[in-house]
């Protein structure tokens, strides 16, 4: 009785409050646990996935494909070689020409001579072989002469390998159109083997035929912007020769006459 007594008194009871009072503040004071971090998240990795997607769409493309791929690399082959020699001949015309008409007036046709031999570029070989020829003591018509033939050889440097690129846009098209083809004979030949027309069974041969027509295209629409930009360029060149001509003559026809004069 006496321990039953002990847990009933009130002292006891006070003792379990405050205990159960203390708990429930420690239990309030602690900190909540952390959060757990987040998961990591994959961002998509573009690239990969772009060379997944053309990988595929290039197997269904189907074989004709391939011929595609080998005009699309010799294209740009080409036009690369074409951006580096067209940037190595460009070149100031009229600062150019201002210092060598500055070397005939002072008589130094030696001088203008070499300075042309220095300098790249189709306006400073024309008017190398110009002066060359008139230092040879000939004429003025054939110094024109010289001149037009040493244009002709540079007008045929400027222009090579634009047939090539001119050949890649107007052939890819039609490659592409030949896998269109195919592909829809392909298409034909799954429905004759199977019997009935399933769209499950033509949509391979649909899609090779979509495909090729697409990338035919794609090749050929930058190829032929680019082959037009180099035509202009070179339609630029050709100017520059020919006023660079005329500046030439004009100048020799001046030192001519200095010279006669000088003579007289």
């Amino acid at each position: 009785m006496e321990l039953l007594d002990l847990f009933i008194s009130p002292a006891f009871a006070d003792t379990m409050q405050a205990i159960a009072d203390t708990a429930d503040t420690m239990m309030q004071a602690a900190p909540p646990p952390p959060p757990p971090p987040p998961m990591p998240v994959e961002e998509p990795n573009f690239l990969a996935n772009f060379i997944a997607g053309f990988v595929t769409k290039f197997k269904q493309g189907g074989p004709m494909m391939w011929v595609l791929l080998v005009f699309s690399i010799f294209g740009l082959a080409v036009i690369v070689a074409k951006f580096i020699s067209l940037a190595l001949a460009k070149k100031n015309a009229k600062k150019f020409m201002a210092e060598v008409v500055d070397k005939l007036h002072n008589d130094d046709v030696d001088g203008a001579l070499e300075y042309c031999q220095r300098t790249r570029g189709p306006v400073a070989s024309i008017v190398a072989a110009g002066l060359d020829k008139y230092k040879r003591g000939a004429s003025s018509e054939l110094v024109e002469k010289a001149i037009e033939r040493a244009g002709v050889i540079e007008l045929s440097i400027l222009e090579r390998g634009l047939v090539w690129i001119s050949t890649v846009a107007n052939v890819a098209p039609v490659v592409g159109f030949l896998g269109t083809v195919t592909g829809m004979i392909n298409a034909f030949n799954a429905i004759a083997a199977a019997g009935e027309i399933d769209p499950s069974v033509v949509a391979s041969g649909i899609s090779e035929a979509l495909i090729t027509t697409a990338s035919g295209l794609i090749i050929a629409f930058p190829t032929q912007t680019v082959h037009n930009y180099f035509a202009t360029q070179i339609d630029k060149f050709i100017v520059d020769m020919e006023d660079s001509a005329a500046k030439l003559m004009d100048a020799l026809e001046v030192l001519n006459v200095k010279k006669e004069n000088g003579n007289a």
